[in-house]
C-alpha cells in the first residue's frame, strides 16, 4: 500500500514539474528578448500535444498579454490542434489585430476544412490589410480559390526597399576582391548592423547564420522593410551615393559591396566563435562599429576605415575617397547649390526659381530650399513628381518622404566640413563643444517652433511621434544656456518652442510627453502646469510605476525621472499627490536587486544577470533611480537621506560607461541581453541624470570626467548621437543639459 501510495506521489510530482516547465515556457512567450522567445515557442512545439492546454488557455485569456497570445496560437498551429479551431475562429475577430492575423494564419496549418466557408465569410468582413493576407493564406491552404487581385492605379512607392542599381554592386567580400584584382581597382563596402540575422549578407557563410534556426513564420519582406538597420542603410546609401560625383567616382575607382551583420557580431563581449568576414577587408567587427566605410586592396589588405558615423556627408566623403586612390578632384557644385550648403535657403530658393529648365537636379534641390524655408507642402509635392520616376533624384526625393526612420534633415548634411581632415577614422570628432550644439538645435528647428520627431515627417498626427517631449528637452537645454551664449536667434527659438509645448500639454497621454513636458513647466516655474501635468501622469500610472508600452511592463526609467520632477515641482510650492509619489518610491524599492541595482522593469528581471555583469546591466539606471529616491526625500516625501547610495551608483555608471557606448549607433535598442547585458537604454538619457548625480554630491573629478568624456562624442556638425532612429535632436539636447549640470 505505501509503495503504491508513493508511486502515486511521483506520478504526480512529475506531472506537476512538467507542467511547471510549460507554463514557465508560455511565460516566455512575450519575452522582450527574441532568442529566449523564441527557444520558448519551439520548446513547447517540441513537446507535443502536452503543451496544448497551457497554450490554448493563455490565448483565450484576453488579459495576457497580446504578444504571449498570438505566439500561443502559433504553437497551437504548430502542433496542428484541432481542439483550438473554434477558439482561434473566435480569435479572427481579435481587438488586436495581431492576434487576429496570427489566429487567420494558424487555422490555415491546421488544416480543418470544414472551417473554410467561415474563413471565406471572415474575409468579407476583415479590414486590416494584415488580417485580409492571413486569411487568403489559410483559404488557399484549405483549398478554397484564390482571392481576386483587386484593379488599383500604379503609384510609385515611396517605401520600395532602394536598389541604386545605377551602382556596380558586388554580392559578397569575396566576389569584390576577385572583381578588384580583375579590374584593378579598391574594395568599398558599406557596413550596417541589422537587429535580425536573418538579413545577413554580403559575404561568404551568410546563408550558414540566415538559416540558423530560423524564426517560425519568418516573414524576409517585412523584416527587410521595417528592420532599422534597412532604414540606417537606406540613409547612408541615399546621403552618398545619390551624389552623381561620388557615385561616378565609386563606379570608377571602386568595387562596391553592402554587408549587412547582425548587432551581436560587432559587441566586445560578443560571441567569436564565427568567422568574422572584416578579417577579409585587413580589419574586424570589433575594431570597425558600424555604420562604417571601409576601403581595402583586392588582396584584403586595409587601407582606411570611417566608423560609428553620425553625419552623412557626400562632400566629405567624396575627399576621403580621392584621398584614399591619392587623387584631386573636386565636387561640381551649381550656383543654388553653394547658397545652400551656407544655409541661405531663401538666396538658393530664389536662384533655383530663376532656372529656365531646370533639371532633376534643380527640382530636387529647389523642393530641398523650400522644405528648408518652412514650405514644407510645396516641397512635398515637388518631391512627389520626382519619386514617380527612377535615378538618384527619384531616389533620394522618396527618402524625403517616407515618414519611417532617420529625417534627412537630421542626418545628411550638404557641408563639405573642409576644415577636417578626409581620412578621419569617425565622424566623432569631438569639437565644437556648447556653442557647436546650440547652432545645431537652431538649425534643426521648424517654423512652428518644434524640433521634428524622427516619425513626424510633414504631417504626421503628433500621437504617433515623439515631437512634443523633444521640443521640450530642446528649449530647456536653450534655456539652460542662453545666458552664456545670448542673442536674439536663441530667444526666439525657446519662445517659439515655449508657445508649442504649451499649446498642446494638458492634450498628452503619453508618458513621455507628460514627463518632458513637467520638466519643461518644472524649469519655467509653472505652478499652474506643473499640477495640471502631475493629475496627468496620475491618471497613466499602475501600481507605483509608468510605462511607455503597457501596463504590464512598468519600468523604472520611466518611473524614476517622473519621481524627480515631482518631487522638484513640490519643492516650488505646486500641490503634488504625495501618495502617488510614495507608490513610486515604493515600485523603485521593488526592483532593487541588490545595493544600488534595479531591474530594468516588471516583467523583465530577466534581463538582470549575475556577477559582475549584474552590474553593466544597471549601470545607467542606478544612478538615476538613487537620485530619485533621494529627490523624493529632498523635496518633503520623508526624511532627509544620505547621498551614499548615489556616489556608489555613479562608481557603477563610471565603471560601465565604455561598454555602455559600445552599444550606440550599433543598437537602435537599448541592448542585446544576450550579449552584452549593457544598460545604455540611450547613452544622453542615462549621461544627463549621472551628471545631476555627480552635481548633487559634489563629485568635482567625476565632473570634469564625465565632461570630456561627453564633449569626446560631439559629431562633425556639433550634433551627438544615440541611435540613428531616436534622432540627433534629442539627444544634443540631453547632452547640453548635461553639460550644464557640470560646469
Amino acid at each position: 500500500m505505501k509503495r503504491a501510495a508513493a508511486a502515486l506521489f511521483l506520478i504526480v510530482a512529475l506531472a506537476r514539474s512538467g507542467e511547471s516547465k510549460v507554463n514557465e515556457w508560455v511565460r516566455q512567450l512575450d519575452n522582450p528578448d527574441q532568442k529566449e522567445r523564441y527557444g520558448a515557442l519551439q520548446a513547447l512545439i517540441d513537446h507535443g500535444p502536452k503543451s496544448i492546454p497551457a497554450c490554448l488557455k493563455a490565448f483565450r485569456d484576453k488579459k495576457q498579454p497580446a504578444m504571449r497570445r498570438w505566439h500561443a496560437a502559433m504553437v497551437l498551429g504548430g502542433l496542428k490542434a484541432r481542439k483550438a479551431v473554434p477558439h482561434l475562429l473566435a480569435g479572427v475577430k481579435d481587438r488586436d489585430w495581431r492576434v487576429a492575423a496570427v489566429s487567420a494564419d494558424q487555422l490555415g496549418n491546421i488544416g480543418d476544412k470544414s472551417v473554410l466557408r467561415k474563413l471565406q465569410k471572415l474575409r468579407g468582413a476583415a479590414r486590416h490589410p494584415q488580417i485580409q493576407k492571413a486569411l487568403d493564406s489559410s483559404i488557399a491552404k484549405l483549398g478554397g480559390p484564390p482571392p481576386k487581385a483587386p484593379k488599383v492605379p500604379k503609384k510609385p512607392d515611396v517605401l520600395e526597399p532602394v536598389g541604386f542599381a545605377w551602382i556596380p554592386w558586388a554580392k559578397t567580400i569575396e566576389e569584390a576582391r576577385a572583381r578588384a584584382r580583375q579590374e584593378r581597382k579598391k574594395v568599398l563596402a558599406f557596413v550596417t548592423p541589422w537587429n535580425s540575422k536573418q538579413m545577413e549578407s554580403g559575404y561568404e557563410g551568410a546563408g550558414d547564420v540566415v538559416n540558423h534556426r530560423m524564426p517560425a513564420n519568418y516573414d524576409p519582406v517585412r523584416t527587410r522593410r521595417t528592420d532599422p538597420g534597412h532604414i540606417k542603410e537606406r540613409a547612408l546609401l541615399t546621403a552618398l551615393l545619390c551624389n552623381p560625383d561620388l557615385a561616378e567616382l565609386v563606379t570608377k575607382h571602386f568595387v562596391p559591396v553592402r554587408v549587412h551583420m547582425h548587432t551581436w557580431h560587432f559587441m566586445s563581449s560578443g560571441r567569436g566563435t564565427w568567422k568574422d568576414p572584416l578579417t577579409r577587408l585587413g580589419t574586424s567587427a570589433r575594431e570597425a562599429h558600424p555604420p562604417a566605410l571601409i576601403f581595402a586592396t583586392h588582396d584584403g589588405k586595409l587601407l582606411h576605415k570611417i566608423t560609428n558615423m553620425g553625419v552623412f556627408s557626400a562632400p566629405l566623403t567624396y575627399r576621403t575617397c580621392n584621398a584614399v586612390l591619392g587623387l584631386k578632384q573636386t565636387l561640381t557644385v551649381r550656383p543654388g547649390e553653394a547658397l545652400l550648403r551656407k544655409a541661405d535657403y531663401a538666396g538658393a530658393a530664389k536662384v533655383l526659381r530663376a532656372i529656365r529648365k531646370p533639371d532633376e537636379r534643380d527640382r530636387f534641390y529647389l523642393a530641398y530650399a523650400e522644405h528648408r524655408s518652412g514650405r514644407s507642402d510645396k516641397a512635398k509635392a515637388m518631391w512627389n513628381k520626382l519619386a514617380a520616376g527612377r535615378g538618384l533624384w527619384a531616389t533620394r526625393a522618396r527618402l524625403h518622404l517616407d515618414p519611417h526612420g532617420p529625417r534627412p534633415r537630421e542626418w545628411i548634411t550638404l557641408r563639405d566640413f573642409a576644415e577636417v581632415d578626409p581620412m578621419i577614422p569617425t565622424t566623432e570628432v569631438g569639437r565644437g563643444g556648447v556653442k557647436a550644439a546650440i547652432d545645431y538645435l537652431l538649425d534643426q528647428q521648424r517654423p512652428d517652433g518644434a524640433w521634428p520627431d524622427s516619425n513626424d515627417r510633414f504631417s504626421l498626427p503628433e500621437r504617433f511621434s515623439l515631437v512634443l517631449p523633444r521640443t521640450a528637452i530642446c528649449v530647456s537645454a536653450l534655456r539652460a544656456w542662453r545666458k552664456e551664449h545670448p542673442g536674439k536667434q536663441i530667444d526666439a527659438a525657446i519662445r517659439k518652442g515655449i508657445e508649442f509645448v504649451r499649446a498642446r500639454w494638458n492634450k498628452q497621454t503619453g508618458v513621455w510627453h507628460l514627463t518632458y513636458a513637467l520638466h519643461l513647466a518644472v524649469d519655467l516655474g509653472d505652478k499652474k502646469a506643473m499640477e495640471q501635468l502631475a493629475k496627468q501622469l496620475g491618471t497613466i500610472e499602475h501600481n507605483g510605476g509608468w510605462t511607455y508600452t503597457g501596463s504590464n511592463r512598468l519600468h523604472t526609467f520611466n518611473t524614476a525621472p517622473i519621481l524627480i520632477l515631482l518631487a522638484e515641482a513640490q519643492s516650488k510650492g505646486a500641490k503634488i499627490d504625495a501618495a502617488m509619489m510614495r507608490r513610486a518610491a515604493a515600485f523603485l524599492e521593488r526592483n532593487r536587486v541588490r545595493g544600488v541595482l534595479f531591474h530594468y522593469g516588471t516583467t523583465m528581471e530577466h534581463m538582470m544577470p549575475k556577477g559582475a555583469r549584474g552590474a553593466n546591466s544597471s549601470c545607467f539606471r542606478s544612478p538615476l533611480c538613487e537620485l530619485a529616491l533621494h529627490r523624493l526625500h529632498r523635496g518633503g516625501g520623508g526624511a532627509k537621506k544620505s547621498t551614499k547610495g548615489i556616489k556608489k551608483a555613479l562608481a557603477v555608471f563610471f565603471a560601465g560607461l565604455d561598454a555602455a557606448r559600445s552599444t550606440t549607433k550599433v543598437f537602435e535598442s537599448y541592448v542585446d541581453p544576450s550579449i552584452a547585458w549593457q544598460d545604455a537604454y540611450r547613452y544622453f538619457f542615462g549621461v544627463y541624470y549621472a551628471a545631476c548625480g555627480v552635481r548633487l554630491v559634489g563629485d568635482k573629478k567625476g565632473a570634469v570626467r564625465l565632461k570630456a568624456r561627453i564633449l569626446g562624442h560631439q559629431e562633425i556638425d556639433g550634433s551627438f548621437v544615440d541611435g540613428q532612429m531616436v534622432g540627433k535632436t534629442s539627444s544634443t539636447g540631453l547632452v547640453l543639459l548635461a553639460l550644464s549640470e557640470l560646469r
